[in-house]
């Protein structure tokens, strides 16, 4: 989370961006403002003025500022890992934010882009890829890793050694046990308890 001192620009305006302008205020980082397509510039959400849409962004120097995607994931809608790839193809880099209620191991590896919510707990060894968020209260042990453009939803518990791949959303309050294997592109519904591997392009409902 060091930023060199570069302020960021948020994308988006809605719940998840909300939860994200608190990290960046408990973390003191200068913040120029909101982008938002949707909502009229010049207003104001969570003490930030929406300065315009994307197009803004053009108008600040890649060296000049990191970016924050706001935008929220939900299971089959890719426009937030759309708009981080669309952004990194023009040189921009997106600042990785850690809640500092969050537990984090020294040598947890942090992706590009990847956001740590309060009262999450990550154990030493496990690799985060880039743009992932792990949400609030979610407890990570030893040795896991998670794919990118991933989404551990509030309360997910992962045991040790476990590797999840790319674009994975795990549903609110899931639990995986050890050494479980899951492949890319692969939801799994709200309360599910994983003891086997699960292969990629797999939708897992509980049972």
């Amino acid at each position: 989370m060091k930023t060199n001192n570069k302020p960021v620009i948020l994308i988006g305006s809605g719940g998840h961006a909300g939860v994200l302008v608190e990290i960046l205020e408990a973390n003191r980082i200068k913040t120029l403002g909101i982008v938002d397509p949707n909502k009229k510039t010049g207003g104001k959400y969570f003490g930030l003025e929406v300065i315009g849409n994307d197009s803004i962004i053009r108008q600040h120097s890649p060296k000049e500022i990191y970016l924050v995607n706001g935008l929220g994931s939900l299971p089959g809608v890719n426009t937030r890992w759309e708009i981080s790839e669309k952004f990194r193809s023009l040189e921009y880099k997106f600042l990785s934010l850690i809640h500092p209620n969050a537990s984090v191991s020294r040598d947890v590896k942090i992706g590009e882009g990847a956001q740590i919510m309060d009262g999450s707990i990550i154990q030493h060894g496990v690799t985060i890829g880039k743009d992932c968020i792990l949400n609030t209260g979610i407890i990570i042990d030893h040795n896991c890793s998670i794919g990118n453009y991933g989404h551990l939803a509030p309360g997910c518990v992962l045991s040790g050694g476990v590797s999840v791949g790319e674009r994975v959303h795990i549903g609110t309050g899931s639990s995986i046990i050890q050494n479980i294997e899951i492949g890319n592109n692969v939801i799994i519904a709200a309360g599910s308890i994983i003891h086997k591997n699960i292969n990629s392009e797999t939708t897992y409902l509980k049972k």
